[in-house]
């Protein structure tokens, strides 16, 4: 697979996103639900915020293999870098955010 074109606007973490960086291939995403957290944005993919921009990220990935070569090998170098740990310190931390105070316990 070169490109994962991922327009859902409902993921809330987006699992086959990381996936595809996992593999070494960059995403196109859009710029509501989860995904857009995950991609980084002209590094390992493209978040696009509309369906215009979706279609042209996409377009243009599928045009510029100089270009896909390079968000590869970001994307791979990217997942091999994701820990779950973090994932939800993120979380927690969004938590703390949101609530105002520590509901997160640690152990």
């Amino acid at each position: 697979m070169d490109v994962l074109a991922f327009p859902s606007r409902t993921d809330t973490f987006g699992n086959v996103v990381l996936e595809a960086l996992a593999s070494g291939v960059p995403a196109v995403v859009t710029d509501a639900g989860g995904p857009k957290f995950i991609v980084r944005d002209g590094v390992s993919g493209f978040v696009a915020d509309s369906n215009g921009a979706f279609i042209a990220a996409v377009a243009r990935l599928l045009r510029d293999g100089g270009l896909r070569h390079e968000m590869s090998a970001a994307a791979r170098a990217q997942a091999c870098g994701e820990a779950w740990d973090d994932v939800f310190e993120k979380v927690y931390d969004g938590y703390r955010t949101f609530c105002g105070r520590d509901y997160v316990s640690r152990k």
